[in-house]
């Protein structure tokens, strides 16, 4: 009997342990809830407020209302622009914890130790937009779509956005989505911010049209270096798409082919100083029976000034979060002047770049090449000054070498003389030239016009590649070997 009673009030602490630290830790969901909108309530034209919130013991619900003001245009030339404003009503399901019980990040019921797990919908719009409201009725699919927030006790969140995917078919129309994923996971006390956004394969056809695409799929792995400074490595990379569309002759179809486009990054910080790698590879693009590409690009940047860099990105979250709306031009006339100070700085920290590799694929042939960039760094670079500016490249220091088939050189050019000499066939009257008689004037220009930069040292021929080299040194300019005078 002693053995039940204990037992009994060993449960009874529990539950009562359980609801205490559910109703303390309503309350701090309800202040973390607020703290957000206080802080991030304001983002230029885009404004967050709280509609409802209604705490309960196990669970609270909330409404947040976006409000995006959008610039107009006034019906008369000397009357104000007008401006529009868009509401957006967001329902939260914020699940207390310390173990709350709700669905977790892959939408199963869990109750591992959190703050809160939050749920998200959008459930309104104003004013109403028929457009928008159609579209959600003939896919309902997309009113399914939830964001999914956990919250850990130390500010980590794991977040989760997920639209299901789904298909439309009407008259001669037919849409296919694979849906979408986007996960973050950031953890303040580390700085650390992970993701991944998940875009499957998407499949539209309209009449004698159609496109399919294998979507896009990024991820990172970042650290917050400084503050609003990200360092780390990412990958996007984007599918091959297949298009369709009508040939120039009746009942012709014309295919058009966009291979896989990847570009990947990875960067860090030394001391002071900022780095990054970068790699672009595009597989190539095939239309008319020909294929361009690939197109392969990798280079690397170094010595830059990390602190500058943070810096900029603190104006830049200023200006965006005061701005009244996001007029391009009111924007540029704000933050052109960031980037001049941005470059003044970097310039004095002797940043480098550097392209060790641009390869580049077509039908008429292959070209190559390398790029080289020094800045021994000098202070207080007047970058609004040209003259002064134009100094500081003594302190420059940068080569180039290229290589090109000489068959796509004489493609490219060529095909820029043929389009002038046809312009200027078709505006004359009293002369006839003949398609035979524009190739030879081609052929006899282009040749004449590599005869002449092969003649002055510029390019060398190389078997079928025309080759380039040149460097300039703290004011001097070397092509080829040979020295060219150049005065600052």
């Amino acid at each position: 009997m002693k053995k039940i009673a204990v037992l009994a009030v060993v449960v009874l602490a529990c539950v009562l342990g359980w609801v205490g630290a559910t109703s303390v830790v309503g309350g701090k969901v309800e202040k973390y809830y607020f703290g957000l909108l206080e802080q991030y309530g304001q983002w230029g034209p885009l404004t967050l407020t709280n509609q409802r919130y209604d705490r309960g013991f196990l669970r609270s619900h909330a409404e947040t209302v976006l409000e995006v003001t959008i610039p107009g245009s006034g019906s008369d030339q000397d009357q104000e622009p007008t401006e529009e404003t868009l509401q957006l009503v967001f329902e939260h399901t914020m699940h207390h914890g310390p173990f709350p019980f709700g669905p977790d990040l892959e939408g199963q019921s869990s109750l591992s130790p959190a703050l809160a797990l939050v749920e998200t919908r959008l459930i309104g719009i104003s004013p109403d937009d028929e457009e928008l409201e159609e579209l959600l009725a003939e896919i309902p699919e997309l009113k399914d779509s939830i964001a999914l927030l956990k919250v850990g006790f130390s500010g980590r969140t794991n977040g989760r956005l997920q639209v299901p995917p789904f298909e439309k078919e009407r008259e001669d129309t037919r849409i296919s989505c694979g849906g979408l994923t986007v996960t973050t996971d950031y953890n303040p006390g580390d700085k650390t911010l992970l993701g991944m956004i998940d875009l499957p394969k998407m499949q539209i056809r309209v009449a004698d049209r159609s496109m399919a695409w294998n979507g896009v799929r990024g991820e990172y792995d970042m650290v917050e270096a400084l503050p609003l400074l990200y360092v780390g490595a990412s990958k996007v990379v984007f599918g091959a798409m297949d298009m369709t569309v009508p040939g120039e002759s009746a009942g012709e179809t014309q295919v058009i082919q966009v291979q896989e486009f990847e570009v990947t990054g990875d960067s860090g910080i030394e001391g002071k100083l900022v780095h990054f790698n970068q790699s672009m590879t595009f597989n190539g693009l095939t239309f008319d029976d020909q294929t361009y590409g690939p197109l392969l690009i990798d280079m690397e940047a170094k010595n830059l000034d990390a602190m500058a860099l943070s810096e900029m990105q603190q104006q830049m979250q200023v200006i965006y979060q005061g701005a009244n709306n996001f007029d391009p031009d009111e924007l540029a006339a704000k933050v052109i002047p960031l980037y001049s100070d941005l470059l003044m700085k970097l310039l004095a920290g002797s940043p480098e770049l550097n392209v060790s590799r641009l390869h580049v694929a077509t039908p008429m042939g292959l070209a190559d090449g390398t790029f080289r960039m020094k800045f021994s760094g000098q202070g207080g670079v007047p970058v609004d000054n040209p003259f002064a500016l134009l100094q500081q490249l003594q302190y420059l220091e940068s080569a180039i070498d290229v290589a090109v088939d000489e068959s796509l050189i004489r493609g490219i050019v060529g095909e820029s003389l043929r389009n002038d000499l046809q312009a200027d066939r078709k505006g004359e009257t009293s002369t006839e030239i003949s398609d035979e008689e524009i190739e030879l004037l081609v052929d006899q220009q282009l040749g004449s016009q590599l005869d002449m930069l092969l003649s002055q040292n510029f390019i060398i021929r190389d078997g079928e590649k025309i080759k380039s080299s040149a460097t300039f040194n703290r004011g001097e300019l070397v092509v080829n070997g040979q020295l060219l005078p150049f005065s600052l």
